[in-house]
């Protein structure tokens, strides 16, 4: 397949309608939540009878590899944590027009006010305590 018809890599949060999270890897993330809203065979197991389903989070990636390699960070991250992910798509433009820092992420007391994927590291955006 040609370069300029290759598609990139992207991760995806989907919220179930008992409001866990399940993510996931596509190179075509609309095509991929079709799928599972169908409910048919190639849905992943996890969504079967979970549905109505929300897609709550994209991010491209790149490589299939880095992708999987973020997947696997974010499969490892509380509901907390996966919950300020999603926050952080909702809340973006709204928090880069506002004066707030961006901190690594495991500061346990940090009051959340969104997040941020940035070279495969989920930063936690806090408001500035002054």
């Amino acid at each position: 397949m040609p370069a300029e018809h290759k598609k990139e890599w992207s991760v995806y949060i989907v919220r179930c309608k008992d409001n866990s999270l399940y993510t996931g890897i596509s190179n075509d993330v609309p095509a991929r939540f079709a799928t599972h809203t169908a409910q048919g065979p190639k849905c992943a197991k996890y969504l079967r009878g979970r549905a109505p389903l929300k897609l709550v989070f994209t991010s491209v990636v790149g490589s299939m590899s880095e992708a999987s390699k973020l997947e696997w960070k974010i499969k490892q991250y509380s509901k907390q944590e996966k919950e300020a992910l999603v926050l952080s798509v909702n809340e973006w433009d709204f928090l880069k027009h506002n004066h707030y820092s961006s901190r690594p992420f495991g500061f346990a007391s940090l009051k959340t006010q969104g997040a941020m994927i940035h070279s495969g590291n989920l930063y936690i955006i806090a408001a500035h305590p002054n």
